[in-house]
């Protein structure tokens, strides 16, 4: 498996390839003058790896609001494509939940004729749904509240991804996937096993009856 990021013909400068983003490149500028301060006063390794875990998340943030503008305005050229005859109905503030923080764009809603179809082209291509969460952000819920409580989890998710989560959320999350479990196919029953392997340290083996289950 190739994990390598693909080569440009033409290798291009900062500068240039942040031209059209002005406020990541200067978010890179100021961790760079974090990290030349950190060195400045002596910090300690923790103190550095706290400041760069924070540092690092805001342009992970800013990035996804960026990818989320362009991809808005390449869905609305294409089904404007696509539906010659729709028209520009209102304008919706689209909201997710992901790791790095709440993402938000401005989504142009259309509409097929006078009173047809409404069509949310960002949504539908982006697979984004409104107040929702991101996928990786359901795995990181799901695993604190299935462990903790929903309160609890809210405290581990802000600890660990620096991110505020409601409980009611988590307990949302949490609820939905393990719905979602009971409908896995059973595995198939499989004859008894002939040799049974244990030790002498306090095996605790369950037993049950034929027809009993």
């Amino acid at each position: 498996m190739n994990d390598e990021l693909p080569r440009t013909k033409r290798t291009r400068s900062l500068d240039e390839r942040f031209a059209r983003r002005p406020h990541t490149h200067r978010r890179l500028h100021e961790i760079a003058d974090l990290m030349d301060q950190a060195i400045a006063r002596g910090a300690s390794a923790d103190e550095a790896e706290a400041m760069a875990i924070e540092q690092l998340r805001k342009p992970g943030s800013e990035l996804l609001g960026d990818w989320a503008q362009a991809s808005h305005d390449q869905a609305l050229e294409q089904a404007r494509e696509d539906h010659p005859q729709s028209s520009k109905h209102i304008k919706k503030r689209v909201k997710w939940f992901t790791t790095f923080g709440l993402v938000q764009v401005e989504e142009q809603l259309l509409r097929l004729g006078r009173r047809g179809k409404e069509l949310r082209p960002f949504c539908q291509s982006a697979g984004v749904h409104p107040r929702g969460c991101s996928r990786p952000l359901q795995r990181v819920l799901v695993d604190f509240g299935a462990e903790h409580s929903f309160a609890q989890a809210a405290q581990r998710v802000q600890e660990h991804y620096g991110i505020a989560v409601s409980p009611e959320i988590i307990r949302q999350q949490t609820l939905k996937h393990g719905r979602a479990m009971r409908v896995l196919p059973e595995p198939g029953w499989t004859s008894p096993a002939t040799t049974l392997i244990s030790q002498m340290d306090g095996s605790m083996i369950p037993v049950m009856q034929p027809g009993c289950g």
